[in-house]
């Protein structure tokens, strides 16, 4: 870890009033990371919404877990309460609640739901900014929340992730399988560059504030 990784760290646990920040080469390994330490098997099943980024089911899969998708509402495109109960089985172990485009209408209904029926519950804050500002707190309800650093995302950094949580064993199981995550490839910073000055041509390359692949 570096030291530009541990202030990143810092400033978005302030940002969101959390006490743990984890920061990621990629936001998909922070949803392994957190799965991992969650204590997932092969074969669990986790509940989430269809309308979402293809390597959200691939991470999934890629842990031999089962993803269960629960509708969404027509109105706030969230993943509907009423949905994900009636997608509960023996077999479910976490859901998954995306604020699509920002918006968190549903995550507390499905919190309350994560919590009566002892479900692990992770916020996908990808499309979120990490603010805690009056009602609007993402990363506050569940477990555990992830943010993206990726290209088109609100906090874009090109690549890159970062968790929080409020609780610290599970902050610290996330850092060891993090360590054990493959390591961000001159590859994939290179690719990652590339995507960056396609898609931000007037911008100058954030690569050296990008969070160190961990």
């Amino acid at each position: 870890m570096t030291d530009s990784t541990d202030r990143y760290e810092s400033m978005i646990a302030q940002n969101v009033a959390a006490d743990h920040a984890i920061a990621f080469g990629f936001a998909r390994h922070a949803l392994i990371a957190a799965l991992t330490a969650a204590g997932l098997k092969a074969g669990d099943e986790v509940i989430l919404s269809p309308l979402t980024c293809k390597v959200v089911p691939l991470a999934l899969l890629s842990m031999k877990l089962k993803p269960v998708y629960a509708d969404i509402s027509p109105d706030t495109l969230n993943i509907e309460p009423g949905q994900a109960q009636s997608n509960i089985t023996p077999a479910s172990r976490a859901i998954l609640f995306q604020h699509t485009y920002g918006h968190p209408d549903g995550v507390k209904e499905v919190a309350a739901l994560a919590n009566q029926k002892s479900l692990f519950m992770i916020e996908d804050c990808a499309q979120c900014m990490p603010l805690n500002e009056g009602d609007y707190r993402p990363g506050q309800h569940g477990d555990v929340a992830i943010f993206s650093n990726n290209a088109g995302k609100p906090l874009s950094a090109g690549s890159g992730g970062v968790a929080v949580t409020n609780d610290a064993m599970l902050a610290e199981h996330m850092r060891q399988a993090r360590g054990l995550l493959p390591r961000r490839s001159l590859t994939d910073d290179l690719r990652i560059l590339s995507l960056i000055h396609i898609s931000e041509p007037t911008r100058p390359p954030l690569l050296s504030r990008m969070p160190s692949s961990a």
